[in-house]
């Protein structure tokens, strides 16, 4: 069970660096590690940099820049500040210290590196506290595959993860769907947002967000959304858009997007196209598949 929840998780990342290879202009220095303790899997490396050729997260060394990852278990053990904590808290492929760890501090290295995090299970008391000990790191990639406490709603990413590009939530099928409050109160005020995905989440858009301008790719799938708001036109840089298993019925807020090249609205309540014109130039792809659609426009 351990080996395919480490595959997962090397898998998950290898995703979020093959989008980073391309836009690699500066090599760095890199303290290399894989370290384990405590809830936490810790990975840092780059080319130059990479772990011991016998570390299975040897792969998620492709990058020029440093970067690591952070995976965060159901074991997680933090605890709040005291007057004893180890100078060294995480060494590579070491035994981790007895001592858990400061939340508020967590003393991971490369502090200047992009940081990516995975939370593969939720402690309603712990996470919130080790979010704000991540505050002063760069966290640029952001994942969330766990059930969520009814207090999700009233955290606010854009407080403790300022320069996040990529953000996912993805809440297991078999739960009931959570309510993670308004988007705007949630992760609204992150100006470099360039990805976001909501699977199995039902929320509110709420006013309009920093990250308008600067997304890219949107995935809502599985979600009581109806309609979409006004300002959801004027993101014009959105490339990819897909809205699957929601409510909603029209297109004319997306029809306006002009940067669309993918669109999937999958499995909605979409019911007449009627006057309705894709604006985009650029759109190779569009599917309405499992719809109410009955009447087409002509062009």
């Amino acid at each position: 069970m351990f080996k395919i929840f480490l595959k997962f998780i090397i898998i998950g990342f290898i995703g979020f660096i093959n989008g980073l290879e391309n836009n690699e202009s500066r090599i760095d220095i890199c303290e290399p590690i894989h370290a384990q303790g405590h809830g936490i899997n810790l990975v840092c490396c780059n080319r130059a940099f990479p772990v011991t050729p016998d570390c299975q997260f040897r792969p998620l060394c492709r990058t020029e820049f440093c970067q690591c990852y952070v995976t965060v278990s159901s074991d997680l053990r933090c605890h709040l500040q005291t007057s004893f904590q180890p100078d060294v808290l995480w060494t590579d492929h070491t035994p981790p210290s007895t001592f858990p760890f400061d939340c508020f501090n967590p003393g991971f290295p490369n502090p200047a590196a992009d940081y990516s995090l995975i939370l593969t299970a939720f402690n309603r008391s712990l996470t919130p506290l080790l979010f704000t000990g991540l505050t002063s790191y760069n966290v640029t990639s952001f994942s969330i595959q766990s059930n969520l406490p009814d207090t999700f709603q009233y955290l606010n990413f854009s407080k403790h993860f300022p320069y996040l590009k990529s953000l996912s939530i993805k809440v297991p099928l078999e739960e009931p769907r959570p309510f993670i409050g308004d988007l705007y109160n949630l992760f609204g005020n992150l100006p470099h947002l360039e990805h976001i995905s909501l699977f199995h989440v039902n929320f509110e858009f709420g006013a309009e967000p920093k990250w308008l301008k600067s997304l890219i790719r949107f995935h809502i799938e599985n979600s009581n959304i109806s309609i979409l708001p006004k300002w959801f036109s004027f993101s014009k840089n959105l490339q990819k858009l897909t809205i699957r298993k929601t409510k909603l019925e029209s297109t004319l807020i997306i029809s306006q997007l002009k940067a669309l090249i993918s669109l999937n609205l999958e499995q909605n309540m979409i019911g007449d196209l009627h006057g309705i014109l894709f604006n985009s130039k650029n759109v190779t792809e569009i599917s309405l598949k499992s719809n109410l659609v009955r009447v087409f426009k002509d062009r």
